[in-house]
């Protein structure tokens, strides 16, 4: 069995894996969405075109077109990566359900589109990449092949998806092996309540001093850190960005959560939580980005004020 693969993505993040199948001789194509092209799809689109890698197109209405080209390209399996679409009944049944989805989890555990994104949050050690088959239920088929990979307490979301796109293509290889060789032992995955990975809300995102210990702070901010999904400080009817926090293990029992503890030049800006504290790193605002310090003088916070 050494069929080629057509694999769907949209996200530049995709390219260690794609580089991977068109070094091996197992990569058919690339399907990408047929919708308005954003940056990061802009990005792959180019490197793509120069890798001299076929590019075929997926629409939600007609799989017809699609299905006729694969075939063409001889396209045996179907690999799914950062593809944020449901892929049609016909699309699963050309490829005789073998499509497969690498999926960064422990599934059943966060299920859903934003995995990396809660499992920073929950400050995870270590993360499950997982390849599982493709049914019309998201994230439900059954499980192959997983590989580990760890997590440093000061990694961000960023930082973590960075290192899962280089982590993948070692999971391709043992999946690939397995496949070859019919060697993959498939398990479905556990019923019972589970973690999510659903998009975050709004108000998921907004520090709430009396309710999120200093740990929750910290990993809050690294899952949000330069990515659409950052924690928010509440300050005088305004929110600020929090980048980076660190926590401080301080006693500090009878102090309301939400004061300010201390502003100093080697200190920083350290904040009262229910059950120590957290000094804020790095900030941003409208004026820019700032550490702690310099943000308190520029704003007048002084120990003693509450922030909302």
């Amino acid at each position: 069995m050494t069929g080629k693969f057509a694999f769907f993505t949209g996200s530049s993040f995709s390219l260690p894996a794609i580089q991977y199948l068109q070094t091996q001789g197992r990569l058919a194509c690339v399907v990408l969405f047929d919708a308005e092209p954003n940056p990061d799809l802009l990005q792959l689109t180019q490197v793509l075109k120069q890798l001299d890698i076929k590019v075929l197109k997926y629409s939600t209405t007609n799989a017809v077109p699609l299905i006729a080209e694969l075939d063409a390209l001889s396209a045996s399996y179907g690999m799914v990566y950062l593809f944020r679409h449901i892929l049609s009944e016909e699309l699963l049944n050309y490829f005789h359900h073998d499509i497969y989805n690498i999926h960064p989890s422990d599934l059943p555990k966060y299920k859903g589109p934003m995995p990396l994104y809660w499992q920073v949050r929950h400050g995870l050690s270590s993360i499950q990449l997982t390849v599982h088959k493709v049914t019309t239920e998201i994230d439900s088929g059954e499980v192959g092949v997983q590989l580990d990979m760890p997590i440093h307490p000061f990694e961000n979301l960023m930082c973590v998806y960075q290192k899962s796109a280089q982590f993948i293509p070692q999971l391709l290889h043992q999946f690939i092996e397995q496949l070859d060789n019919q060697t993959i032992e498939w398990r479905p995955q556990e019923s019972g309540e589970y973690p999510s990975a659903p998009f975050p809300q709004p108000e998921e995102l907004v520090v709430n001093w009396e309710q999120h210990t200093a740990t929750e702070i910290v990993n809050m901010a690294r899952a949000g850190s330069g990515d659409f999904a950052s924690v928010r400080i509440r300050f005088n009817a305004n929110e600020i960005q929090l980048i980076q926090a660190s926590k401080q293990k301080l006693n500090l029992a009878g102090i309301a959560p939400g004061t300010v503890i201390e502003v100093g030049l080697n200190s920083g800006l350290v904040v009262a939580t229910k059950e120590s504290a957290a000094k804020l790193d790095i900030v941003a605002t409208p004026q820019g980005v700032f550490d702690g310090y310099r943000f308190a003088q520029m704003v007048g916070l002084q120990a003693g004020v509450l922030l909302s």
